[in-house]
């Protein structure tokens, strides 16, 4: 598993990327571009994504609690966001 924990990863560009079961808990991802990547089973706690570009990433089978910035985000053809967040 990568460990993105408590990072600071303000407007990231991390397209296409394949994150799959890595770490975010604690992190800011706020304004970063998530455009195309596959974050499932992720741990996404407490994670920041104000104003992120999240557009068809896929969230499939992570775990959000705590998770700030979703109102905000990009969010077309994402898979895997909570309910209450699209």
């Amino acid at each position: 598993r990568t460990d993105f924990s408590f990072s600071d990863l303000t407007r990231s560009r991390l397209l296409r990327t394949k994150l799959i079961r890595a770490d975010f808990s604690g992190a800011t991802l706020a304004g970063a571009n998530l455009t195309d990547a596959d974050l499932r089973d992720s741990i996404l706690i407490d994670t920041d994504f104000s104003g992120a570009n999240l557009t068809n990433a896929n969230f499939t089978g992570a775990t959000f609690r705590g998770t700030r910035g979703l109102d905000t985000a990009i969010k077309t053809g994402a898979r895997g966001l909570p309910n209450s967040e699209h």
